[in-house]
C-alpha cells in the first residue's frame, strides 16, 4: 500500500498538538495555542508539494518545522518507513 505523505504528518502534528494541549491543561506548559495545529497543517501542505515537486523530505521537514515539533514528526515518519537522512531540532 502506498503511503500518503501529507496524512501521515497530519496525523504526528495532530498527536503532538493534543500533547501539547494536555501539557498546558496539567499546568505543565503556560499556553497551548488553539491555532496551532491548522498552522502545522498549513506546513505540511508546503512540504507535501516540495517533495512532489523532487525536493528531499528531510530537507523539506528541516525547512517547515524546528526543534521539538521536527524531530517528533521526523521520529513518527521513520517509524512508518520513510527514509529521512538524520534531522536534528536547530
Amino acid at each position: 500500500m502506498a503511503r500518503n505523505l501529507y496524512q501521515d504528518m497530519a496525523h504526528a502534528l495532530t498527536r503532538y498538538d493534543r500533547e501539547q494541549e494536555a501539557w498546558a491543561k496539567r499546568g505543565k506548559r503556560r499556553y497551548h495555542n488553539p491555532y496551532a495545529l491548522g498552522i502545522y497543517l498549513q506546513r505540511a501542505e508546503e512540504v507535501t508539494a516540495e517533495v512532489t515537486q523532487g525536493a528531499s523530505l528531510s530537507d523539506a521537514l528541516r525547512e517547515a518545522f524546528e526543534r521539538e515539533l521536527l524531530e517528533q514528526v521526523t521520529r513518527y515518519l521513520v517509524g512508518l518507513g520513510y527514509e529521512i537522512s538524520e534531522v536534528k531540532g536547530t
